[in-house]
C-alpha cells in the first residue's frame, strides 16, 4: 500500500459518527457537548463545530438522534491526522457503530461561521474532479417559517440529481443553525443545481428578504476518506490520493 500523499496548507475535516443502542447514543450526545471543552486547546486546530446530523436528504429540521459529528479546520493535514490519534477522539470511533471522515483542502469561500473566516485558500489545485460544498446559515427568527417551507422542494429536487455523490444535513441547533454538505462529480454539476433549479430561486428569495444573520459558502477539494456512512464510502470511486498532484503554492 502506497503512503498517503498529503497536500500542503490548511485542511478541513468533516467527521460523522453513528451510535446504536440507548447507552451509546446517550454517551455520544453527552461527549459531544463536552467536546467544546477539550478540543480548542489542541495544537494546530483553528476551528471546530460539534454537529447534529439531519434525518433526511439535505436540509432537514428533524435530527438523527443516533448521529453526530464535527466540522474542523486544521493548519495542516499533519495536525488533522494527529488529532485523530488523540484519546478523546479514539473513544468516539470505538463506541460508534459507524464513522466517516472526509479530508479536504479549501479552494474558495465567502461569509463566515461564528465569526470564522480565516481560510487559507488553495488556488492551484486540480478542480476537474469531485468538489465539496458547505452551505451554512444562521436564520433570523422571523424568517424560520418561510425558510422551512422552501426546504422540502429543494431536498426532493436534490435527491438523485445528476452528478451528486453525497449529501448530508448538519447543524448546531435544530431549525436555527443549519448547514448542508454536498459532494459533486464536478463544479459544473454543482453550479447547474445551484442556478437552474428551485434552489436558485430560494437563494434569491433569501437575499431579497435578508433572512440570514450569518452565512458561509465554502468549496473544498476532497483528497482522502476513512470509514463509511450508511454502509459505504461514496467518494472512494473518485479519489486516488497517489495520483493527485498538489501545488506547493497556496
Amino acid at each position: 500500500m502506497n503512503p498517503l500523499l498529503l497536500p500542503p496548507g490548511q485542511c478541513a475535516v468533516l467527521q460523522l459518527f453513528s451510535f446504536e443502542g440507548t447507552i451509546a447514543k446517550t454517551w455520544g450526545a453527552y461527549r459531544m457537548v463536552l467536546s467544546r471543552l477539550f478540543t480548542p486547546q489542541f495544537p494546530g486546530l483553528q476551528f471546530i463545530k460539534p454537529l447534529g446530523i439531519g434525518s433526511g436528504h439535505g436540509y432537514r429540521a428533524w435530527p438523527k438522534w443516533e448521529a453526530s459529528g464535527f466540522f474542523m479546520v486544521f493548519e495542516s493535514p499533519q495536525a488533522a491526522m494527529a488529532f485523530r490519534g488523540r484519546k478523546e477522539f479514539r473513544e468516539f470511533v470505538e463506541k460508534s457503530d459507524e464513522n466517516y471522515c472526509i479530508f479536504m483542502s479549501p479552494t474558495s469561500s465567502r461569509g463566515s461561521w461564528s465569526g470564522f473566516d480565516g481560510w487559507q485558500l488553495h488556488q492551484n489545485l486540480d478542480s476537474s474532479g469531485p468538489i465539496c460544498s458547505l452551505t451554512r446559515a444562521t436564520l433570523k427568527p422571523e424568517f424560520l417559517y418561510r425558510f422551512w417551507k422552501m426546504v422540502s422542494p429543494i431536498s426532493l429536487e436534490q435527491k438523485d440529481y445528476q452528478g451528486l455523490i453525497f449529501s448530508q444535513g448538519i447543524g448546531e441547533l435544530p431549525l436555527v443553525e443549519q448547514a448542508t454538505f454536498t459532494v459533486w462529480e464536478s463544479v459544473r454539476d454543482m453550479e447547474t443545481f445551484a442556478r437552474k433549479t428551485f434552489h436558485g430561486e430560494a437563494v434569491r428569495e433569501v437575499y431579497r428578504l435578508n433572512g440570514f444573520k450569518e452565512q458561509m459558502f465554502t468549496r473544498f477539494l476532497p483528497w482522502h476518506t476513512e470509514g463509511t456512512w450508511q454502509g459505504k464510502d461514496a467518494l472512494a470511486p473518485y479519489l486516488a490520493p497517489n495520483d493527485l498532484v498538489f501545488s506547493s503554492s497556496i
